[in-house]
C-alpha cells in the first residue's frame, strides 16, 4: 500500500474491540518474481439449488482491490522475491 490506512485501521480495530490481535485481513499475491500485497474484502453468497432456494452454507471468496477503500490512494505495493 502507498499510505498507512491498514495499519491505522488495525491499531483503531484493536482499541475498539479490545482484542489486540483484530485485524484487517491482507493477502500476497504472486506474480511471476513479484510479490504483490493485496489487501481484500471477503464476501459471502449462498449458492442457488436447482430447485431455486439457496442453500443454508454461505460460501467465500476474496475480491483483490487496486486502490486503498479509506483515502482512495494506489494500493500498489512491490517487493521482488
Amino acid at each position: 500500500m502507498q499510505c498507512d490506512c491498514i495499519e491505522q485501521f488495525d491499531k483503531k480495530y484493536a482499541e475498539q474491540t479490545g482484542d489486540p490481535e483484530a485485524n484487517l485481513k491482507v493477502g500476497f499475491i504472486k506474480d511471476g518474481n513479484t510479490l504483490k500485497v493485496a489487501p481484500y474484502l471477503t464476501a459471502a453468497y449462498r449458492r442457488k439449488k436447482k430447485n431455486g432456494e439457496f442453500e443454508s452454507r454461505k460460501r467465500t471468496t476474496c475480491v483483490t482491490i487496486n486502490y486503498c477503500p479509506f483515502c482512495g490512494k494506489s494500493a500498489k505495493g512491490e517487493t521482488n522475491v
